[in-house]
């Protein structure tokens, strides 16, 4: 049991850096291509930063078995939950923190109209995701209505008028591995750590379903956390 909380976490933190590696890459290359702000964060970067709780309920309803189902739809239940709670308190305490110490200057940039279409756009599907749990003879065609909703929210965000991208950092196998840094070597930093998060994903869905069965939770309750 020690050996599966040690890969447990060992997967966790494969994942966590594989997704912070596939938003540099995303950035970077939103910055070479000049995409707006509103594209790379909501759409792009947030597709990485996403990646884990997207690929986690496919990982563990295709490929493994036992108490994979439970642990997909937790994931998929948790993280919004996880997002706007301790997500939005995390930002609040920073900002709360940076405001005492009154070191250097700080302001927090919010696109008004970006991120209400965000919130908007994601309380609407939830809602469509919530009913379809009640109308299982019909879910097939609210998936069909999340996936319309989600194709407007493209359309209006590509649309919208946002800021540009303030991008001033390196990819980070430019800083590892003195790779030239272009197009190419982004792309590429982006399919090796997608690569990375699906391993992840596969060994932390394997490890939680066995620890939750050797300590007898329920796996949709301990996926949720």
């Amino acid at each position: 049991m020690i050996l599966n909380l040690f890969f447990l976490i060992i997967s966790i933190a494969f994942i966590v850096v594989a997704s912070e590696m596939f938003t540099n890459s995303l950035e970077y290359i939103g910055s070479k291509l000049k995409l707006s702000q509103a594209v790379i964060g909501s759409i792009l970067a947030a597709v990485g930063t996403a990646l884990p709780e997207t690929i986690l309920p496919i990982v563990a309803i295709l490929f493994l078995k036992n108490s994979a189902h439970e642990i997909g739809i937790g994931a998929i239940l948790g993280a919004p939950f996880m997002l706007s709670t301790l997500g939005f308190l995390m930002i609040g305490i920073g900002v709360v923190i940076r405001h005492l110490l009154k070191k250097g200057s700080f302001s927090l940039k919010i696109e008004e109209k970006t991120t209400k279409r965000d919130l908007t756009f994601f309380l609407i599907s939830y809602i469509i995701a919530i009913l379809a749990t009640q109308f299982n003879h019909i879910k097939g065609i609210f998936a069909f209505v999340v996936i319309g909703v989600y194709i407007v929210y493209l359309y209006l965000t590509f649309n919208g008028r946002s800021s540009e991208l303030e991008f001033k950092d390196n990819l980070y196998f430019f800083k590892l591995f003195k790779i030239k840094e272009n197009l190419l070597s982004g792309f590429f930093q982006l399919i090796v750590s997608l690569a990375t998060i699906i391993f992840g994903a596969y060994a932390f869905v394997n490890g939680l379903s066995t620890i939750s069965q050797h300590f007898g939770f329920n796996p949709l309750i301990f996926s949720l956390l």
